[in-house]
């Protein structure tokens, strides 16, 4: 295969946005982020800048709709658990908005006319992630490494992945990797929620047990990203 067409990936998103509009659940909003990110990536592979900022505007409005949802899941004080929801409302009509907007019709039929890339691109692109990733490792397996240099590690563990579904590749990042990262990143993103309400006068018990909880995580993530092998480059045997 010497090209990459973006429209495989292009469909799923103009279904995953139909899905958003329609019912806005838990699996809708996940399926709308993978979508918007594999197409993001490919994107980035062809050094088309320009589409990447509707894409990320999508994103982002569905990231909000997560994060709160994980959090309204969550044991709560009620005036906090009160806030979640409606701040989930909130978040919820913002992206019913983006979904509806004459921007993200036009995105779509933009990406619709976007000629197939090069294959030789595609790896360019993963050597270059790959590089990108293992310094991001070395930074992350310090001592002094912050949560947030384990969230870079795990954007690019999944841009990696990406990259590597569109050259037909599967050897996927380990599972168990980027799950401790992402149960790290939830309580990162929680603990940010309940720092920005508007009273944490009665969750200052429950910001101490996840500051803990981080901690904690951010070490057992960094024994996991020490364990693993990230040479993605060569297809499973």
């Amino acid at each position: 295969m010497a090209s990459i067409s973006l429209q495989p990936r292009r469909a799923e998103l103009a279904a995953a946005l139909s899905d958003a509009r329609i019912a806005p659940d838990v699996a809708a909003i996940h399926r709308l982020r993978v979508a918007a990110a594999r197409c993001d990536v490919w994107l980035r592979m062809a050094g088309w800048n320009v589409l990447r900022s509707d894409l990320r505007r999508i994103r982002r409005a569905a990231g909000q709709v997560r994060e709160l949802d994980l959090l309204r899941n969550l044991e709560l004080p009620f005036a906090l658990a009160t806030w979640a929801e409606s701040e989930h409302r909130d978040a919820s009509a913002a992206l019913a908005v983006i979904l509806e907007e004459k921007r993200t019709l036009a995105l779509l039929a933009a990406l619709g006319v976007l000629p197939p890339l090069p294959r030789s691109a595609a790896t360019r692109f993963m050597e270059r992630e790959l590089e990108h990733l293992l310094r991001l490792r070395e930074r992350a397996l310090r001592a002094d490494a912050s949560a947030g240099d384990l969230h870079a590690t795990r954007r690019a563990l999944r841009r990696m992945r990406f990259a590597g579904e569109w050259l037909g590749r599967k050897r996927d990042p380990p599972k168990r990797l980027l799950r401790d990262l992402g149960h790290l990143n939830d309580v990162v993103v929680a603990i940010a929620r309940v720092r920005n309400a508007p009273d944490r006068e009665p969750s200052r018990d429950l910001l101490a047990a996840w500051s803990i909880e981080a901690k904690r995580r951010i070490e057992h993530a960094q024994g996991a990203l020490r364990r693993a092998k990230l040479d993605l480059r060569k297809p499973r045997a």
